[in-house]
């Protein structure tokens, strides 16, 4: 069951103090310079409203009133069919004119919603009380999309642009909200903006995923009486442990086993079922090929071995296609807006999937972005206030610089 949402009342008290200490480092830090939007204060209402995967809603409904009240409509799509959540990718759009971009950030956060998140302000930095994420990934990619709508709204001379709010990215099971997402119009950019690093970093590669499962079917026959008469599933799930290159690889690609299961009826037979999950990485579908053609052999080998079947099945549901070959023109225009915004540009790989997988496996020519934080899944994450804004800066950047790429 879900901590629930934090009052306005209780947000007030918590952010009293924290808010004079960001305000007391730097008067205008918590203020956006062009609109005086107060992104701080929508971090931390988002951060502290629970949003575990396919459990969106109350997230989703926030950014629809926080667009509606600086002006911008939204509508949310029918994703929820498919995903299950219990709200639709949240979209909205602004500008007109080509080229089109896509700008995407997850609402969906790794806890389990049992907790309250308490953030905390303190020199700059927003981080929980120790005991919980924080929620930047990707509440922060969420909060400059925001800052970016509203320095844009009204803007006639901007081309389209289309800000989606999307759902279950850290789930999965039913694949991501954005797999799911229909638009009319071509999309020429497309920028999934989550990824932990300093704002004018972008995502030129990252890992692809997917799950797979092996079943083994053995003999059952008594354990000391007639053991020779049975067909260990235990013993061949042992070779097969023992067998496959489990780990990461020169490459970047990776092989893991998750979880092990099996056993027989009783302590005195040969047990005679086995089952064995795991996940194969890889930057490209020649990599991710090969280490599934290593798992089939060393499956079929250790089954020849012991007398066993086997069953291996590799998940098309749950995966996530790699990311390895941005488009040209698409960097172009990222290093334009970075250096024009005043950061540094710099392009680096992820070692795990996110948006810009799914992205790229819709046909989009597609980035990932950075937005910043640090240490992502633990209670250790942190992002900086400085960073929420530079993002919803380059943001603009991207969008109005959009036209000078050809």
């Amino acid at each position: 069951m879900l901590a629930g949402n934090i009052s306005d009342r209780s947000l007030k008290y918590n952010m009293e103090n924290t808010e004079k200490e960001a305000m007391a480092t730097n008067p205008k830090t918590h203020l956006d310079a062009e609109t005086d939007y107060d992104l701080v204060r929508l971090f931390c209402r988002l951060a502290s409203t629970q949003s575990p995967s396919l459990f969106e809603a109350n997230v989703a409904r926030y950014i629809k009133e926080e667009l509606r009240r600086i002006g911008v409509k939204t509508y949310s799509d029918k994703s929820s069919k498919y995903t299950k959540s219990n709200t639709g990718n949240i979209v909205a759009v602004v500008g007109k004119g080509k080229p089109v971009l896509l700008f995407v950030a997850h609402m969906d956060t790794v806890e389990d919603g049992k907790k309250q998140i308490k953030p905390i302000i303190k020199r700059g930095v927003i981080k929980s009380d120790g005991s919980t994420i924080v929620g930047s990934d990707d509440k922060s990619g969420i909060t400059a999309m925001v800052g970016a709508l509203s320095r844009l709204k009204g803007r006639k001379d901007i081309p389209r642009s289309i800000f989606v709010f999307s759902t279950a990215e850290e789930s999965g099971d039913n694949g991501m909200g954005i797999s799911y997402l229909k638009l009319k119009e071509a999309v020429d950019f497309a920028f999934s903006v989550d990824g932990s690093d300093k704002p004018g970093t972008f995502i030129k590669k990252a890992l692809g995923f997917g799950e797979f499962n092996i079943k083994i079917r053995g003999r059952a026959a008594h354990a000391a009486s007639k053991p020779e008469k049975g067909a260990n599933a235990i013993k061949a799930a042992g070779i097969i442990i023992a067998k496959l290159n489990i780990g990461k690889f020169k490459n970047g690609s990776s092989l893991s086993i998750a979880k092990i299961s099996g056993g027989g009826t009783t302590s005195a037979v040969v047990p005679d079922g086995a089952e064995l999950n795991g996940v194969v990485r890889g930057f490209n579908v020649s990599d991710m090929r090969g280490i599934r053609k290593h798992i089939m052999r060393v499956v079929s080998q250790a089954c020849i071995v012991t007398g066993c079947k086997y069953k291996i099945s590799f998940s098309e549901k749950n995966s996530a296609v790699p990311f390895d070959k941005p488009d040209e023109k698409i960097v172009a225009l990222a290093k334009l807006a970075t250096e024009s915004a005043g950061l540094r540009f710099n392009l680096k790989d992820l070692y795990s999937p996110s948006e810009v997988n799914a992205l790229y496996g819709m046909g989009y020519n597609a980035l990932g972005m950075c937005r910043g934080g640090r240490n992502a899944h633990s209670v250790k994450e942190y992002v900086e206030v400085k960073e929420i804004y530079e993002t919803a800066k380059l943001l603009t950047y991207i969008i109005t610089m959009a036209r000078n790429i050809r």
